[in-house]
């Protein structure tokens, strides 16, 4: 199976959505079942069975150092965000939406699409050693993905939540650990968990034969089904006002990536070998999590945006792949310098662009304060990938021009209301507030 063939399952998928034959609830479906179906199936059989040899650890350790330098990204998230922008305006709901958008992006620094772009990808492009030491950088992205991310979510929201209800911070570390808890028993988790037991009792020769023939008909379905998936919830349509926030956030993210990358291959290089920075690389280069539209959802965050910066994601890294596919791993350590230069190239574009956008930031406070008066304070607590949208945010599908329209109608409505209407002949302040709204003022959100 060559590069092009799986860049052809992935146009299918998406000529199947254009097309209307499948819908995007159905990718995300088919998401679900690949992370709690097949890619357990391919953790657990392929892990049964992989050497760990020298090269293995070191790409378990890089695996971890990546997962630490995303936390250091998430935590100086809020950072880099007011410093692009004037700092607290002093309004409520302008700072409650701006703590929303710095929760999205700081969860969304943490963890890596791997099963649904790198596993496929590295079989495809450097064999089936490749694969094994895929799965072990991800057992180690699992961890991270599931939990770490998971509780920064968790923690973000809460203090959000705090400062509106007044909980105290023992509430706060009290729903991180509930989180940490409920994510500890996920599939990918549990195989993972499993087989690493299974292997310190009965050794490296893999399961039974009548356990591993019926993982290996759930892991023969992994790679097409992760390949649709992609095609299928690939939606690049943006606003245009919105392409400044992602190429800053995307820049963050792929400058710190390689950055890393550089660092790994300088000091673990020949140990790695080849194929072992190839997929190191790889993996570090791989797209945002697909959990990171579930994770909005499910904390009542930005969805569009999200799915936003997932799509455009993969688009990139799906190129960063296509030209690492013609580069030669012989010397990773020589390679080393000419990743922290694009990497130090990337993190200062995306300062360039944020800083550009600085002049912007008092009409953007001004337009946030509409959208901000929309949301509901009260956050959504479902989980799961079809997670439904709160009911005052704009469906997926509708973007931000439909969510504003809403904001308007709802204060129109108001200051049309009966209640408001007799207040004002009697020459009084009106019972509920109401605000003069140009559909021209359209908000957008602060990313970096």
């Amino acid at each position: 199976m060559s590069l092009a063939v799986a860049a052809a399952a992935v146009a299918f998928g998406a000529a199947l959505r254009h097309l209307g034959y499948v819908t995007e609830r159905d990718g995300r479906s088919l998401c679900a079942i690949i992370f709690s179906s097949t890619l357990p199936a391919v953790m657990a059989r392929t892990f049964a069975t992989a050497r760990v040899d020298a090269s293995a650890r070191c790409v378990a350790l890089a695996g971890c150092a990546f997962g630490c330098a995303c936390v250091l990204v998430s935590l100086t998230t809020t950072r880099a965000m007011r410093g692009a922008r004037a700092r607290s305006s002093g309004d409520a709901p302008i700072e409650t939406s701006r703590r929303e958008r710095e929760a999205l992006v700081s969860g969304a620094a943490v963890g890596l699409n791997l099963g649904n772009f790198a596993y496929p990808l590295a079989e495809i492009l450097h064999g089936a050693r490749a694969l094994e030491l895929i799965v072990v950088f991800d057992a180690t992205n699992q961890v991270f993905l599931l939990i770490v991310a998971h509780a920064i979510y968790t923690w973000r929201c809460s203090k959000i939540e705090a400062d509106g209800d007044g909980e105290s911070t023992t509430k706060i570390l009290e729903s991180v650990r509930r989180s940490m808890a409920k994510q500890a028993r996920n599939p990918c988790l549990l195989a993972c968990f499993i087989t690493v037991c299974y292997r310190a009792v009965w050794g490296a020769g893999g399961f039974p034969p009548a356990i591993d023939g019926f993982l290996a008909f759930l892991a023969s379905a992994n790679k097409p089904a992760a390949l649709l998936a992609l095609g299928i919830l690939f939606q690049p349509n943006m606003a245009r006002d919105e392409a400044r926030d992602m190429v800053c956030a995307l820049a963050r993210r792929y400058g710190a990536s390689m950055l890393c990358a550089s660092a790994v291959l300088y000091t673990m290089g020949s140990t790695l070998g080849s194929i072992g920075s190839a997929v190191a690389l790889m993996a570090m280069l791989s797209p945002l999590p697909l959990l990171t539209v579930t994770y909005a959802m499910e904390f009542a965050l930005n969805v569009p945006f999200a799915a936003t910066l997932v799509n455009y994601a993969n688009l990139v890294s799906g190129a960063m792949i296509a030209v690492l596919a013609h580069v030669s791993f012989a010397n990773p350590v020589a390679l080393a310098p000419n990743l922290a230069a694009f990497g130090a190239a990337t993190l200062g574009f995306g300062a360039l662009v944020r800083r550009a956008d600085r002049g912007a930031g008092g009409a953007t406070k001004r337009a946030s304060g509409v959208t901000a008066s929309c949301f509901d304070p009260r956050r959504s607590r479902n989980v799961g990938i079809d997670a439904p949208c709160p009911a005052l945010r704009a469906p997926a599908r509708g973007h931000r021009h439909l969510r504003a329209r809403t904001c308007v109608a709802s204060v129109v409505a108001r200051a049309q209301s009966p209640l408001n209407r007799a207040a004002r002949s009697r020459g009084v302040a009106s019972a509920t507030p109401t605000a003069s709204v140009r559909l021209s003022a359209l908000p957008r959100p602060m990313f970096v």
